[in-house]
């Protein structure tokens, strides 16, 4: 993946196969079969998992990137 599904940000990594981090926002993501699953990463270093829809993903990176351009 070239760009973040949360923040929109390119500056993503690749730390196993088919999961991503963003170092932007701090989000992990895999990909499975086309859906994407979005997790946070917690103080102790573990993941939870993000219960967003679709929907919410694609209008959170598209205001975020919006700010970005903005300022």
């Amino acid at each position: 993946m070239s760009r973040c599904p949360f923040c929109g940000a390119r500056l993503v990594g690749r730390i196993g196969r088919e999961r991503y981090y963003c170092s932007e926002c701090c989000h992990e993501w895999t990909v499975d079969e086309g859906h994407i699953k979005i997790f946070r990463i917690l103080a102790d270093g573990t993941v939870d998992s993000l219960k967003l829809g679709s929907d919410t993903v694609l209008v959170n990176a598209k205001s975020r990137l919006k700010r970005k351009q903005a300022g």
